[in-house]
């Protein structure tokens, strides 16, 4: 079987488990792993072929350029390959990346990282037939030491990331995941259905037990962002990499947070934790736009507690926290302790750590106080970034260049609904206040 046959039969067996509703069975995974392997192979012996043809077309070296100087920070910046000096072999930076990427697209440290639209459409797990609309002009792939830089988010910078349970790419990268779940809504299922009972005497009649199980997928969506550069801040590659890296982290961050908190619909995009059926509302006890002891309270006994627990609190808000005390009769001291941001000491209310969401929304609206345990929301990262330019045609008389980066990402709660226990009382991860009445 030549590639195209191998990568073929990978997609049947993903099909038909989808068709299905299920994981792939022992057998087609095995079946799927022996032909990765065989692709992987052809892929080696491709780039194998392409080494060598490298070096036939390379003219030998002569006495001249044997003794010419030569750096590599000359090749990088536009210089010929001179024959017989060692050239380098990875990108110093996302800057130089960037240069070469948009600048020098001969530059042979690119050549495998190139995506053509096929390439991209056998990477997100669809046939080579088929197309992506954003995808369809190829693109490189920013290297992988790059990615992690973009997507190392601090703690302080992202709410959900930093705390979900992220799920990398895997291969292929885009393919739909599926996960089980057990459907516990109501007291009586609390174990998924799953009765226990005392058997009358030996031989007595046992207890009907029937799991009930639901199942809920991810499958990364592709998102685009636009950039527009100086080609003189191009060629600079050195001071621009801190740039292209903070812009780009910026703008995927503030991005990754709106769709997982607040307006991911789950339709082609992530699914929300506030569009989510798992979270429960708490009315507010107080007026609109304000919170009270009591509020925090109710919240806390519906939540379902766990390390990564964090309050997600609107700075609107941020006067009538710090201010809450404790109303049991002979206390009245404050219930938020302020922490130390010199030293990475989060404030906390009621001993759970508080990050002040400036993407939440205004006091009185929902989602301007909400207690979150994110160990129940799942991303799932997709393939990418990619980056590709406009090779500076729309911006030419103003010496500028587009640019766009674009990638893969879904994520959603593990939970479709709140959790009740036995005894008929409602918790949930995801816990939010109205303060709106």
């Amino acid at each position: 079987m030549n590639r195209e046959q191998l990568l073929a039969a990978m997609q049947a067996l993903l099909d038909a488990a989808d068709a299905e509703q299920r994981e792939l069975t022992a057998e087609e995974s095995a079946k799927f792993d022996e032909f990765k392997r065989k692709v992987e192979a052809l892929d080696v012996n491709t780039r194998r072929r392409a080494e060598v043809q490298a070096a036939r077309d390379a003219a030998p070296a002569t006495a001249a350029a044997a003794s010419a100087p030569a750096t590599a920070a000359a090749a990088v910046a536009g210089s010929p390959a001179r024959p017989g000096v060692e050239q380098p072999k990875d990108f110093e930076n996302l800057g130089e990346f960037m240069h070469a990427a948009l600048l020098r697209p001969q530059d042979p440290r690119l050549a495998t990282l190139w995506r053509e639209p096929r390439d991209l459409a056998r990477e997100r797990g669809m046939g080579a037939e088929q197309r992506m609309d954003t995808g369809s002009l190829g693109g490189f792939m920013v290297p992988e030491q790059f990615v992690t830089t973009i997507r190392e988010v601090p703690v302080q910078s992202a709410l959900i990331r930093p705390r979900a349970d992220v799920i990398p790419a895997g291969s292929p990268p885009d393919a739909k995941i599926t996960f089980p779940y057990l459907e516990q809504g109501t007291s009586e299922n609390v174990f998924g259905g799953v009765e226990v009972d005392w058997v009358d005497g030996e031989g007595g009649l046992k207890p009907d037990t029937a799991g009930s199980l639901g199942q809920f997928s991810l499958q990364p969506n592709e998102w685009a962002a636009v950039l527009t550069v100086t080609d003189k801040l191009l060629r600079n590659w050195a001071a621009a990499s801190s740039y292209f890296t903070k812009k780009i982290r910026q703008a995927s961050t503030s991005f990754e947070d709106f769709q997982f908190f607040r307006t991911g619909t789950g339709v082609g995009r992530p699914l929300s934790i506030l569009n989510s059926g798992a979270k429960i509302v708490v009315a507010s006890s107080g007026g609109a736009g304000t919170v009270s002891f009591l509020d925090v309270v109710n919240m806390i006994a519906q939540h379902m507690v766990g390390p990564k627990s964090v309050w997600s609190i609107s700075r609107a808000l941020y006067a009538s926290i710090v201010t809450l005390r404790n109303e049991s009769p002979g206390d009245g001291s404050l219930i938020f302790v302020p922490g130390n941001i010199t030293q990475g000491i989060p404030d906390t209310l009621m001993g759970i750590p508080i990050y002040w969401n400036d993407r939440a929304p205004a006091a009185n609206v929902l989602g301007s106080l909400a207690l979150l345990n994110l160990d129940h929301y799942l991303v799932k990262d997709g393939s990418g970034p990619f980056v590709v330019s406009d090779g500076g045609i729309v911006n030419f008389k103003n010496n500028k260049t587009l640019i766009k980066v674009f990638g893969n990402v879904d994520g959603q709660p593990d939970m479709k609904e709140p959790f009740t226990l036995e005894g008929g009382f409602e918790v949930s991860p995801f816990i939010f206040l109205n303060t709106a009445a």
